[in-house]
């Protein structure tokens, strides 16, 4: 049985093996760069995260059930409460969802309240303030 009856050919298997090695090599180097250009955007994405602070939360937030106004959080960071502004370096940050802070209103002279902040999601969230507990949204 000869190999020339079979149709295969020997001037061009050399030629059809190197432009499948090279094929494949070229594939391989395609996924490798793709992969790590994905990972190097995991940090990023995370530390962008992190950084998140109370000026996320900028907005009017009003009582869930008493629609009254509670407080103001500015984009600078600072709260408006009764008419009292908190400065930013005023306020713990517990958590990327939870700060806490103190009122020192002009005309309890001695005294203060804690409110406690736990944002469910930017429109949303749950206030603590000594005794009380009620819901807050977002109105802007």
């Amino acid at each position: 049985m000869s190999l020339s009856n079979t149709g295969f050919d020997f001037r061009t298997t050399p030629l059809l093996f190197n432009f499948k090695i090279k094929k494949i090599f070229f594939a391989l180097l395609s996924f490798f760069i793709l992969f790590t250009i994905s990972c190097g955007n995991e940090n990023k994405t995370k530390k962008e995260i992190y950084e998140r602070n109370i000026s996320y939360y900028a907005g009017d937030w009003i009582n869930s059930d008493t629609k009254e106004k509670i407080f103001i959080i500015n984009s600078d960071g600072s709260i408006i409460v009764n008419g009292e502004n908190i400065l930013p370096k005023s306020i713990k940050k517990n958590s990327e969802t939870n700060y806490t802070f103190k009122v020192m209103p002009e005309w309890i002279k001695k005294s203060s309240y804690t409110f406690n902040i736990n944002f469910i999601n930017n429109a949303k969230g749950k206030v603590n303030v000594g005794n009380l507990y009620f819901e807050i949204n977002k109105i802007n």
